[in-house]
């Protein structure tokens, strides 16, 4: 009586099978972790460009709040020409030349404020800092964060002086952008205007 026949079940990879396996799982790896890797990258830079925004959007706030009852701004009482130094003397306003002049004052500008205390807002150094005459001896103090830096900043007035019978209206420009050297982004850029309430007249004596 003949014995039954075996069968040898042999299963499992070649070298070849495991190599090109190992291959294949590396790359799905690699793909992986650079979308992943990136998506940490633009959700850093998005977080980065929203704080900057945030923080000059709440610096320009208090700007237009105090510009709404302001007077005199980057001009003498009793004078119908801008002051030749408006801003802690940083800053020279240009006309455009028109008959009712458009002034134009690049990083800072000064005025009286609704208690009658000269302010001055100016950028200095990436930073927007106010000083005002009651408090701290004049000294500048900053608005805006470290982590944020201003690269742009202009005030463009009109009806800023005294008999033009016009509210002054001041349009103010800025540019801002993350202060962080791994952060690559376009600089974003903000606009706004503000109409003073009262015509411009000298500050109450």
């Amino acid at each position: 009586m003949s014995s039954p026949s075996r069968h040898k079940n042999s299963s499992g990879f070649t070298l070849v099978e495991l190599l090109v396996t190992i291959a294949l799982f590396s790359i799905l790896v690699s793909i992986a972790a650079g979308g992943f890797v990136r998506a940490l990258r633009s959700e850093r830079e998005v977080s980065a460009m929203m704080f900057s925004e945030s923080n000059v959007s709440l610096a320009l706030e208090e700007m237009t709040r105090e510009m709404r009852t302001g007077y005199l701004f980057c001009h003498n009482p009793g004078s119908n020409q801008p002051s030749s130094a408006c801003s802690s003397g940083i800053t020279t306003c240009k006309s455009d030349g028109a008959p009712m002049p458009t002034w134009t004052c690049p990083d800072g500008i000064e005025f009286y404020n609704a208690a009658g205390e000269k302010v001055d807002y100016v950028l200095q150094d990436g930073v927007l800092e106010r000083s005002d005459s009651a408090e701290n001896g004049g000294a500048l103090t900053p608005l805006t964060s470290s982590n944020v830096s201003i690269t742009y900043l202009t005030f463009t007035l009109f009806g800023n002086l005294e008999t033009d019978t016009w509210n002054p209206r001041i349009t103010i420009a800025v540019s801002v952008e993350p202060n962080d050297s791994t952060v690559s982004w376009t600089t974003a850029n903000l606009e706004t205007t503000v109409s003073s309430r009262s015509f411009d007249s000298p500050p109450p004596q």
